[in-house]
């Protein structure tokens, strides 16, 4: 120890053997620092283990939703078969728990990797199908009679049970999946912190074996100046190697860049761009990533503005929906950060298109508010928008409603069949859209039966209105193959007063309706005070 010490002040007496001494703790501390952070990067691996994330990832989230959905079922149940509720919201509780389950068996690779058989997967189908099966019953056009709706709520009970259990089976399987998919990635994380442990070891060896070289090499300067410059080319090449690993890396993770599935921009907050993968600028119709800049990436600009805003402010956003290009816009699901290059700040941004979702929404909104067979309002929609046109119109007081009915339907189905019959419903749905004025709201209620809410001024005459309505379907009859079909309609109506409901409106129009057709049909009637 003294014979150390010695030397390690005949080392400090020497300014060119205190830079190496310097340089040696410089060293030592720097290798430190690269196993401490390689370990804390094993540690929060551990962490990611441990979040929630990988329960939706696995479609046990999605299950125990599911679970949770058709045990609330029975209340929805018993509101249908007590006519509170309408069908169209048993239909809706099924369409979330087909969802739901839909969502698991994309997922069900992760979910049930421990089912070699697929009698999990097997199951999820039979599932998924009896719940799609007792939607379209739900959501069937023609309305359900009483017997049918009962029938179907009691199948709907029959087989809860079963498939409560069978969902709570498929949870404990995507559960114990899952599980083992932890389980293996922590064995691979602690083999990896062993590893890393022998690494640290090597190093304070390494270290320690380096620092007492130095110590002997103020001895031997004179005899190893040789070898020093051996040792000198010998870094060199090292140096050399490292640059073209270093250039390799960025290579390979620029080609993984390239062929990721999202769109990925690194720039610089002042419009520098330091990366724009390719795909991205020919979305974009740009030529190179030097002309491109976040004004062609955000199809609204001030939008663009603000997201820039928030990052700088928070320096993490995480998927936000938004319009981009400018050209051709998109929807695509924008994130990003701030990172640093060169001590200054530079924001990553990536994003990944959902046009085909969006549309599948819009799909499903359409869906839900028409009507199949003629594209009109269906009863649902047309209430809903006219309440909606009541509530925010300057003058509700000038409008009426009409209810419009197909005479003798009945008979136009038995002669000619419920073919000939929707073909008389399109018809006449035609024949009424083609008549619309601005303003008006045109619905299908239920089979024959249409309503109209018809905004009217002061000086026009409701009943001169309704035979115009009238005499428009009459002189237009449908053609089938080689002769004529004629239609007539009978037309009821009420004028809205203040503070009546939307409800009210319709049963008045209603009343009437049937005036017109207890006057022998073809006909029209006001509902009258």
């Amino acid at each position: 120890m003294r014979y150390l010490w010695q030397l390690f002040v005949e080392m400090l007496k020497d300014r060119r053997q205190r830079m190496v001494l310097v340089t040696v703790l410089a060293l030592a501390l720097f290798c430190a620092m690269v196993a401490g952070t390689a370990l804390k990067l094993v540690n929060e691996q551990n962490d990611i283990l441990a979040q929630p994330k990988l329960l939706v990832k696995g479609g046990i989230w999605h299950l125990y939703r599911a679970y949770y959905e058709l045990n609330d079922l029975p209340n929805t149940l018993e509101g249908v078969d007590s006519g509170q509720l309408d069908p169209y919201k048993l239909s809706i509780r099924l369409q979330v728990v087909a969802s739901l389950l839909d969502i698991v068996h994309s997922l069900q690779k992760d979910a049930f990797a421990t089912d070699e058989k697929g009698e999990s997967q097997r199951t999820l189908l039979h599932m998924m199908d009896q719940i799609n099966h007792w939607d379209q019953q739900a959501s069937s056009s023609t309305p359900l009679s009483d017997s049918q709706l009962h029938q179907l709520t009691g199948d709907i009970r029959q087989q809860l049970p079963k498939l409560l259990h069978d969902i709570n089976d498929l949870a404990g399987t995507a559960n114990v999946s899952q599980a083992s998919l932890i389980d293996s990635m922590r064995y691979h994380y602690r083999e990896l912190f062993i590893q890393l442990a022998w690494a640290v070891g090597g190093l304070g060896i390494a270290g320690l074996t380096l620092v007492i070289y130095l110590l002997s090499y103020i001895f031997r300067e004179r005899r190893l100046s040789d070898s020093l410059s051996e040792m000198n080319s010998f870094l060199e090449l090292r140096v050399e190697e490292r640059a073209h690993d270093v250039l390799e890396r960025e290579e390979r993770l620029k080609a993984i860049l390239e062929t990721s599935p999202s769109d990925v921009i690194l720039i610089h907050p002042d419009g520098k761009v330091h990366f724009v993968n390719q795909r991205l600028l020919q979305r974009l119709n740009c030529t190179s990533y030097q002309s491109f800049s976040l004004d062609h990436f955000f199809a609204d600009a001030d939008a663009g503005r603000a997201f820039c805003r928030n990052l700088s402010s928070q320096q993490l956003i995480d998927e936000v929906e938004m319009r981009i290009g400018i050209r051709d816009p998109y929807w695509g699901v924008v994130s990003g950060r701030v990172l640093y290059i060169e001590q200054e700040p530079a924001y990553l941004i990536w994003s990944y298109d959902i046009s085909q979702r969006k549309a599948m929404e819009q799909e499903l909104v359409k869906l839900a508010s028409t009507d199949t067979l003629t594209g009109l309002h269906n009863h649902h929609s047309f209430i809903q928008q006219s309440r909606c046109w009541l509530v925010n119109s300057a003058q509700p007081a000038f409008c009426a409603l009409l209810m419009i009915d197909i005479d003798h339907f009945k008979q136009i189905n038995d002669n000619y069949g419920h073919t000939i019959g929707d073909q008389a419903i399109q018809s006449v749905a035609h024949t009424l859209q083609a008549g619309l004025r601005k303003g008006e709201i045109l619905g299908r209620i239920n089979g024959e039966k249409f309503a109209l809410l018809m905004p009217i001024s002061t000086n026009e005459d409701i009943f001169s209105l309704m035979e115009a309505l009238r005499q428009r379907i009459e002189t237009h009859p449908m053609t089938i193959q080689d002769y004529t079909l004629y239609l007539t309609v009978s037309v009821g109506a009420a004028f809205y007063r203040p503070s009546m409901s939307i409800e009210e409106l319709l049963e008045r129009a209603d009343t009437s309706l049937y005036q017109a057709k207890a006057m022998g049909r073809n006909r029209v009637a006001v509902w009258s005070d």
